[in-house]
């Protein structure tokens, strides 16, 4: 790895079953530490004297040992529930130049040979070359190299970590904003309801359902009356906004805002963009007042 001077840096390795790899290093690194779930292995890993720490990786995990320089994790992102979690928590326990090495099955391979034995219980992903590239991209690290080994069977690929860990941060950053909106709009107490249901609001309406009695319209008769997945909430038609004399509207259907805006001006006296509830969201949120409502 790196051609690291023997004897210096420290090595983590996920995944490190009962040891026998960092049982093999002893001598190549400064400090060896292996990360381990179950507890039989990590139990055999530490009668023999390594340091292995029983826990799951995941982004929010803390490895006792670290910032580590190199990391490893033969045949493991096959078996994880959460791909990016694990890969991004690596990331984090590295230090700014870390690099490693991680190798899983080739999908490739169980395609062109039509072996179906391939797919088991226990690989819950599989991996093309370029699915594991996007994976490691996506989640804190640069590819340097990526390629089949063993005859083909198996996916290596060196990584160094990159600046920013993950380009997913921007899911993390919209959820505290989610969070934020459904406490200002419950602290201020006027209605909320979203104008269109549509696949851009579906992710959003488990936190936003969290909002004292939230109102979702929409103007597609096919929508009308069903109930939204994941809440016990059904979509009401757009004349529902006449009992709300003032209240919060945000346009969640972004390709038809600037018809939802000419139906909210016929509908409201005042319309005004409430600029910190639509950076929260990210989609227009407007507060509506009116003199007289007519239905669209």
């Amino acid at each position: 790895m790196r051609g690291a001077s023997v004897g210096s840096g420290r090595l983590l390795e996920i995944g490190c079953g009962d040891g026998h790899l960092l049982e093999h290093s002893k001598g190549l690194f400064g400090r060896s530490v292996g990360v381990e779930p179950t507890q039989r292995n990590a139990q055999s890993a530490a009668d023999r004297g390594l340091t292995v720490h029983q826990m799951l990786m995941g982004r929010d995990a803390v490895v006792q040992g670290g910032p580590f320089e190199y990391f490893c994790s033969f045949h493991v992102l096959e078996h994880v529930t959460q791909v990016c979690s694990v890969l991004q928590g690596i990331a984090k326990a590295l230090t700014a130049d870390g690099v490693g090495i991680v190798e899983v099955p080739s999908t490739e391979a169980a395609i062109e040979h039509k072996r179906f034995g391939d797919f088991m219980p226990d690989h819950l992903n599989y991996f093309t070359e370029s699915t594991l590239r996007s994976a490691l991209e996506w989640n804190g690290f640069v590819v340097d190299r990526i390629y089949r080994d063993w005859g083909g069977e198996h996916l290596v690929a060196y990584v160094r970590k990159r600046s920013s860990l993950s380009k997913l941060n921007y899911i993390a950053e919209r959820q505290s904003k989610l969070n934020e909106l459904v406490a200002t709009v419950n602290a201020r107490g006027a209605p909320f309801a979203v104008w269109g249901v549509s696949h851009h609001l579906l992710p959003y309406i488990p936190t936003l359902s969290g909002i004292i009695g939230l109102l979702a319209v929409d103007g597609s008769p096919s929508k009308i009356g069903k109930f939204i997945p994941s809440t016990g909430m059904s979509v009401k038609p757009i004349a529902a906004l006449t009992d709300f004399p003032h209240c919060y509207i945000a346009l969640t259907a972004p390709r038809f805002q600037d018809e939802i805006l000419a139906d909210l001006g016929r509908m409201y006296k005042s319309i005004v963009e409430d600029v910190p509830l639509s950076v929260c969201l990210g989609f227009s949120v407007f507060e509506c007042r009116t003199a007289s409502v007519t239905p669209v």
